[in-house]
């Protein structure tokens, strides 16, 4: 699997160090030209922060754009059902979720937001199995939501977002693919760039500003690659802007949400540890507990944090080919696992990180059904929601495919070029090699399954 990457140092007399980096932040505004196979029932023309062109093109979104788009999304919001209006566990009836979407696509009139956001769902933390009613469950903590300053739907309390119904879609039907190779967002500077931007800082004797300029310029745009979902799904942006938003609070090119988290550069200045030997490139990874299982495996728990930050150092030739070390800075070690530490407060603060952990958890959730056999177990095969042709599809965006350079520039004695890089890799099937018999899971979805709720005609209750 292949991880992203970023050009690594290279000596420049003067006074400055330069991080290179991106342009972007971390979400995006659709073209015009997005389509939705939902009906467009997902009123998610924002995922915040910047725009996309039709040609894949990322730029900066201007506040008053994304003013607009917030307060179109807020009328647009249907009243929440009154029992959504109560913080609690929720339960999701994947057969009863079925019927649902089958009977609005049968009506041909938009999803209601209930479906959309999953009544609320927070995170899939529970999977039990109802043999008895041919179902499967998935349970969590739910909120009643609203739409944040960046256009995404949140929970009242917690403010992280809700998990979307059409990230569950590409995660169900991608799973195979998460199997044979991963999920996984790269954004590569082209070689040629790379290449061409060494040759120019090894014949700069000092630094000015227009050194900034040329590296911009000659590094041009870099490439955006996703694998293992839609390129033009939401579930891809949402890993391209967690990998935009860990590189630009890295490079202090956003400010950190989190005082306890100072960007790289700032790590830097006051310490005392040399800069050649800071080639870092950080990704985003999986990071869950053992998965708890429950007797007859019938029951499951998805534990941990869920995300974590990663770093190695990375070597260039002059040809601009990388080459990976395998070790990893001191500094930049500190730096991932300050992000990793304080994941949870991050991602209460800053949108795109709770959607990755989302995802994250929907991958590992399809990953279980699949693995265990869970469809067959409960005789519930879910077409609707797995296959694409069911007539259900994906929302569709344009694609990100490119992003231009940026630098970075902080004053400190001796100076290079900086890489900075990032990424995300899900590993789903990974974490589900650990496992724990956590007998007491048999009463959580005993309580689940015997609910009085659960026998009425909705497809969630709490």
């Amino acid at each position: 699997m292949r991880l992203p990457s970023f050009p690594t140092p290279s000596i420049l007399s003067g006074t400055a160090l330069i991080l290179v980096g991106l342009t972007c932040s971390h979400n995006f505004l659709p073209s015009a030209h997005a389509q939705s196979g939902l009906g467009n029932a997902f009123r998610q023309p924002a995922v915040g922060g910047i725009s996309i062109d039709p040609s894949g093109i990322l730029q900066s979104a201007d506040p008053v754009t994304l003013t607009a788009v917030r307060s179109q999304l807020q009328q647009a919001m249907q009243p929440l059902p009154e029992q959504a209006q109560k913080p609690g566990l929720r339960n999701i009836s994947l057969r009863k979720l079925e019927l649902a979407l089958q009977e609005s696509a049968a009506s041909g009139q938009p999803l209601p937001d209930s479906l959309q956001y999953l009544a609320g769902l927070q995170r899939v933390e529970y999977v039990f199995v109802d043999l008895e009613h041919n179902d499967i469950i998935l349970a969590g903590p739910g909120e009643p939501w609203f739409i944040n300053d960046v256009g995404i739907a949140v929970g009242q309390h917690s403010r992280t977002p809700v998990v979307l119904l059409d990230d569950l879609l590409v995660a169900l039907r991608s799973v195979h693919a998460a199997r044979l190779g991963g999920i996984s967002c790269s954004i590569d500077p082209r070689p040629e760039g790379v290449a061409a931007m060494q040759q120019f800082i090894n014949k700069q004797k000092q630094f000015h500003a227009e050194v900034a300029e040329n590296v911009e310029q000659l590094m041009g745009p870099q490439l955006i690659t996703v694998q293992g979902v839609p390129q033009d799904s939401h579930f891809a942006r949402v890993l391209v802007g967690a990998d935009y938003k860990m590189k630009r609070i890295a490079m202090r090119l956003d400010p950190s949400p989190l005082k306890e988290l100072p960007s790289y550069l700032d790590m830097l200045q006051q310490s005392r540890v040399k800069i050649a030997s800071a080639m870092p490139r950080w990704w985003l990874a999986c990071s869950y507990d053992a998965l708890g299982r429950g007797s007859e495996g019938l029951s499951w728990q998805i534990r941990g944090v869920g995300v974590k930050a990663m770093t190695e150092t990375e070597l260039v030739d002059a040809q601009g080919n990388r080459k990976q070390t395998g070790k990893s800075s001191h500094l930049a070690q500190k730096w991932a696992d300050s992000m990793s530490e304080h994941f949870e407060h991050l991602a209460a603060q800053d949108s795109v990180f709770g959607q990755l952990r989302n995802v994250m958890d929907l991958c590992v959730v399809a990953a279980l059904l699949e693995k265990e056999g869970l469809y067959s177990r409960a005789a519930c095969e879910c077409p609707t929601l797995r296959s694409p042709e069911s007539g259900l599809a994906h929302e569709t965006w344009s694609a990100a495919r490119q992003v231009a350079t940026q630098c970075s520039i902080v004053k400190r004695g001796k100076d290079f070029i900086i890489s900075a890089s990032g990424g995300v890799q899900i590993g789903s099937w990974q974490v589900l090699d650990r496992v724990q018999d956590l007998p007491e899971l048999d009463a959580a979805s005993s309580s689940a399954l015997t609910n009085p709720s659960r026998t009425g005609p909705d497809w969630w209750w709490n």
